[in-house]
C-alpha cells in the first residue's frame, strides 16, 4: 500500500467514525469534521516523519552496502571490515 492509499484508507475510515459519532449524538456535525480534518493533518506528518526514519535507515552504510550485494551483477563489494562482517554471504569482503 502506498502513502495516497493509505490516506485514503484513513480518510474514509474517519469519515466512518464521525458518521457514527454525529448519529449516536456523541458529537455535533461541526466537530466531527474539525475533528476529522485535524486527524488527517496528523497522520500526513506522521507518514512524512516514518518516511524519513526509513530513509535514514535504509542508507546506512551497511544497508547500501547489502543492497548492492543483493544485486545479481554484482560479484564482489570491498569495504571496511566493520561493515563486511556485519553482513552475511561470501560477496562483501573486507579491504585493509
Amino acid at each position: 500500500m502506498n502513502y495516497e492509499q493509505a490516506m485514503s484508507l484513513l480518510r474514509t475510515c474517519l469519515q466512518i467514525a464521525g458518521t457514527l459519532a454525529v448519529s449516536r449524538g456523541w458529537v455535533s456535525a461541526e466537530q466531527a469534521a474539525a475533528l476529522t480534518d485535524q486527524l488527517i493533518v496528523l497522520a500526513g506528518a506522521a507518514a512524512v516523519i516514518g518516511a524519513t526514519v526509513w530513509g535514514l535507515v535504509a542508507r546506512s552504510k551497511k544497508n547500501l552496502v547489502a543492497s548492492a550485494a543483493a544485486l545479481p551483477e554484482v560479484k564482489k563489494v570491498l569495504t571496511e571490515p566493520v561493515i563486511a562482517n556485519a553482513i552475511p554471504g561470501n560477496k562483501v569482503t573486507a579491504s585493509y
